[in-house]
């Protein structure tokens, strides 16, 4: 483990993680003890990752590393997620990129095993035209750094991704967009099940996207959505909510 010294930086980046799994878990994102939130620090060539092993209901500040490109550990207790090439892959393709979140939402990988795309169907698809890639090279869990780089080349320049039969990733500048974009990603996912038997889909055209991605999509309403869900997460841990799951109609449109 390196020497690095840790500052005001690091527990404020370890306090949005810690609070993007709290919101995470609220939306119905877990899966056992699966699936990672990092962040990276500053404009550096390391990130603050989940630790692996751990459930996004039961992790605390102290539950991250501070790894490198290379998955060296530098800071912090535990092993690192067997997926962190996909982190380390992605920020070192993607300087723009600040935060990525990695989760088996349900909707998400049931429309992975289909021929479907997301659309700009709801204001959910919107903010992700042009569009969602789908990563077909392979349905297992990605833990080497050519398979890592292979996925990073097929995301390209959008805001996430598909994984076939595995998940999603979903980019950000900020842990706060990469988390919100991870529920709108599974949101705009449940309803493309929906219409899958549609014969025909009418989208928004493409002024209204643009309207949408300024507009519902903006500095200043992306940040009322994360307090939004701050809040939302606080109460399901008063109450002992149960996880969100699927509308009933995604199973009827799976039947």
């Amino acid at each position: 483990m390196g020497n690095i010294e840790l500052g005001p930086q690091d527990r404020a980046l370890r306090s949005l993680l810690t609070k993007g799994c709290d919101i995470l878990y609220a939306e119905g994102h877990n899966d056992f003890n699966h699936g990672q939130v990092s962040a990276r620090r500053g404009a550096s060539d390391m990130f603050w990752v989940r630790a692996a092993a751990r459930g996004f209901d039961e992790i605390t500040e102290e539950n991250f590393l501070l790894a490198d490109m290379k998955g060296r550990v530098h800071a912090g207790k535990g092993a690192l997620p067997p997926e962190w090439p996909i982190h380390a892959e992605i920020y070192r393709a993607r300087p723009d990129v600040g935060a990525i979140v990695h989760t088996h939402p349900k909707a998400s990988i049931a429309l992975s095993a289909t021929k479907g795309t997301i659309r700009p169907i709801s204001h959910d698809g919107a903010y992700f035209s042009p569009g969602v890639p789908m990563f077909t090279r392979t349905t297992n869990t990605i833990t080497d750094s050519e398979t890592a780089r292979l996925l990073a080349s097929d995301i390209g320049d959008a805001k996430g991704a598909l994984l076939k039969n595995h998940g999603i990733v979903t980019l950000g500048a900020t842990t706060k967009e990469a988390v919100i974009a991870a529920i709108l990603l599974e949101r705009a996912a449940e309803l493309e099940l929906m219409v899958l038997s549609a014969p025909e889909v009418d989208p928004s055209p493409p002024s209204d996207i643009d309207a949408k991605q300024r507009f519902i999509f903006g500095r200043v309403a992306m940040q009322t959505y994360w307090d939004y869900f701050c809040r939302r997460a606080e109460r399901a841990s008063r109450h002992h909510e149960p996880q969100a799951q699927p509308q009933a109609a995604l199973q009827g449109a799976l039947q």
